[in-house]
């Protein structure tokens, strides 16, 4: 199955190539139109030539990809004269490209597929192995809603929100999650959880977010105030135009990304628990088609939970569909990206550590004593075992040794009081105060 056409090849009525992993197919139609296929048939790209008599369609030797019809008659080209050798390839990933003898891209459809995946991470090895379902009857904490308490519940009523910080606080740290496999009731890793499902409300006006968009007043589409701005924009306009640009641009930049899901429309802040969060760490961009992949604390270990929607229109209503199950709704009528925070978790360092130690050679007979004239800069100063001077020092590198003489009978004591200025003071044998400078 050829994917390609070389030089002096050609596509007639009937006749196409597909890409190699068989996903999507380039054909010259018996209406004159030359279309790009992606899976299940769908139309990705065409000439637009339906209607035309074409004869043939012919990566030409000069490097133009150029449509014909009867008698030699130009229809169609890719613009891409002047480059001898060029080639034309239906892509694995949806794109149809002309490149140059070169390897370089001369002409595309740009009907690729953009795939990000933050590396490295996987919720079956990054996320916590644990579900999120926890000992019935232990106490949360309570937020204010409109000037009233709400109790965020009990943790029997999970800790989404916070697992999903603890899970990004554990990646970022460059430390893996802890090997627990059921959820705790009590101890340091449960209070972490809970005061990072505090730190996930994004208080004090983060529930204010919540409720708005909870708010059954709230169309899931455009309307004719909200297009001139008197009016809020509906969800399909939050998620697509507001959310979506602000999640991809953690995802490009190979950060996990969190998730507020929206998934019961009421007016009761009681209501809110039963809204959800999740973790993002990859996306699919199939021309408006989009799937994101998630960490979600209900399925541990799930490496296949995901968010599909159309992006291609945020005027009107559109649905999400989930792979997960929900409560509330059972459905996510919005999703949002709620600020984070880096905190340590449990057990990771909370700042620089110590470093192992490294010989810097030498026989001393002495102490060392150690002074810096310039950030960046360390000077080194011991007796040797001729009782010399001895001198080392870090610019960026450690330096070998170097002696500066004298016959000591003390430690030295250094000292620098300027930019590029060090004094030694040391007892000779005639004990004596004798000094030496650098400067």
């Amino acid at each position: 199955m050829a994917d390609r056409l070389n030089p002096g090849e050609s596509l007639v009525e009937g006749v196409s190539i597909t890409s190699q992993d068989g996903r999507f197919t380039l054909i010259m139609q018996g209406d004159g139109n030359l279309v790009l296929y992606g899976p299940g048939g769908r139309y990705r790209w065409d000439t637009g030539t339906n209607g035309r008599t074409v004869a043939q369609a012919i990566m030409q030797g000069d490097g133009n990809f150029v449509m014909y019809g009867p008698g030699g008659e130009y229809i169609w080209d890719s613009g891409t004269d002047g480059h001898p050798g060029a080639w034309l390839i239906v892509q694995n990933d949806g794109n149809l490209v002309v490149y140059g003898p070169d390897g370089s891209p001369l002409w595309a459809t740009n009907t690729h597929i953009v795939r990000r995946m933050v590396s490295g991470f996987l919720p079956s090895t990054s996320g916590l192995h644990f579900d999120n379902i926890f000992q019935q009857g232990v106490p949360l904490l309570t937020i204010n809603i409109f000037g009233a308490q709400i109790p965020i519940g009990d943790a029997a009523n999970g800790l989404c929100g916070g697992m999903v910080f603890t899970v990004r606080d554990y990646f970022e740290a460059g430390s893996p999650p802890p090997p627990d496999i059921t959820a705790p009731s009590s101890g340091t890793l449960f209070d972490y959880l809970v005061r990072r499902l505090f730190d996930s409300f994004n208080l004090p006006f983060g529930p204010t977010r919540y409720m708005g968009l909870m708010n059954p007043a709230l169309p899931d589409h455009e309307t004719d105030f909200s297009r001139i701005g008197l009016a809020p924009h509906g969800r399909a306009w939050v998620m697509i135009n507001e959310e979506w640009p602000r999640i991809r641009a953690d995802l490009d930049s190979n950060r996990l990304s969190p998730l507020g899901l929206v998934t019961i429309k009421s007016l009761d802040p009681f209501q809110m628990g039963n809204n959800h969060q999740v973790l993002a760490y990859g996306y699919e961009l199939d021309l408006t088609d989009l799937v994101i992949w998630v960490y979600d604390p209900n399925f541990p270990d799930n490496n296949n939970i995901t968010i599909s929607l159309s992006i291609a229109d945020p005027q009107h209503t559109t649905p999400v569909a989930y792979s997960g199950t929900l409560l509330g709704d059972h459905v996510i009528w919005c999703f949002f990206r709620p600020d984070y925070i880096f905190s340590f978790p449990p057990g990771v360092a909370t700042g620089s550590q110590w470093s192992d130690w490294e010989s810097l050679g030498g026989v001393l007979s002495s102490g060392p004593d150690v002074s810096s004239w310039a950030s960046g800069r360390l000077d080194v100063f011991v007796r040797g075992t001729d009782n010399a001077l001895w001198h080392k020092w870090y610019d960026g590198n450690w330096s070998g040794w170097e002696s500066l003489g004298g016959v000591l009978t003390s430690d030295p004591a250094v000292v620098s009081w300027g930019d590029g200025r060090i004094d030694v003071f040391v007892r000779g044998t005639d004990n004596a105060l004798w000094h030496k400078w650098y400067g």
